[in-house]
């Protein structure tokens, strides 16, 4: 029988010249007791709550009146600061440090900013990546500050977010030369595909089959047909996740 267990995940941020917003994320630590990774979090969320000035925290940054009173209220009731004045966050202020630890993770989490998640998950839970073969690698989500491995909880909602990005990894749209003999098991199948999506295109004279518009819905009309993948769906346990992005941390020096 499986048990539960903690997996506590650190975000990391990315900065559009207005606000830091959360780019991604990549697992810190696995803990099989709820409450040491409880106790983790925590300290971890208080620590990091002061990292940016809040006027620079993407939630802050967009925020209407009723959230920054909200906001202001909470603080002050707390710890007699305010963080607000004239209906502004205050410039350049940061979350006072007369805010005691567990208020501090109570409005990290109110406010969205959370440096850290803790995720309970079944011990043999699977997850699902993409292999992709033309690049010898997993489907990854780039940002201008990182680099994070592309998973999900199912195989449909992994098919479902990341087919376009399949096509945008490619160097240039998607072009398979052949005849639809060469390049599919089944070509009578692969042709009703064709004829009933309007980004699908074979070209008789160059022999050559053609996905306009990066559309998800024509690749996976016709994948399953190609002899050639240009993706494989692969489960992933969680330590085999973890070893992926400890390795993508390494190449970027990234530290929590």
């Amino acid at each position: 029988m499986s048990h539960t267990r903690y997996v506590l995940k650190a975000n990391f941020f990315g900065y559009n010249d207005e606000c830091f917003y959360i780019a991604g994320s990549r697992i810190q630590h696995i803990y099989d007791n709820e409450s040491e990774a409880k106790a983790a979090w925590h300290a971890l969320e208080a620590h990091s709550a002061r990292d940016f000035p809040l006027h620079e925290i993407a939630s802050f940054f967009d925020a209407n009146d009723a959230f920054l009173q909200q906001m202001d209220q909470f603080v002050f009731e707390r710890c007699g600061q305010h963080i607000v004045q004239n209906g502004q966050i205050i410039s350049d202020i940061h979350l006072p440090e007369q805010l005691n630890p567990s208020d501090t993770v109570e409005f990290v989490q109110r406010a969205g900013m959370q440096h850290y998640q803790l995720i309970a998950l079944a011990e043999d839970a699977p997850f699902y990546a993409l292999w992709l073969p033309h690049d010898q690698q997993y489907l990854m989500a780039y940002d201008e500050c990182s680099t994070s491995l592309t998973y999900f909880a199912s195989e449909q909602m992994l098919l479902d977010n990341t087919l376009e990005e399949v096509l945008y990894s490619l160097d240039e749209p998607l072009k398979i030369t052949g005849s639809l003999s060469d390049i599919s098991t089944s070509p009578t199948l692969l042709q009703a595909a064709i004829d009933s999506q309007k980004n699908l295109k074979y070209n008789d004279k160059k022999q050559q089959l053609l996905i306009k518009n990066y559309d998800a819905d024509a690749l996976k009309a016709i994948h399953a047909l190609l002899k050639q993948p240009l993706f494989e769906v692969r489960p992933l346990s969680i330590e085999q996740i973890m070893a992926i992005e400890q390795t993508l941390g390494a190449e970027e020096d990234w530290e929590e």
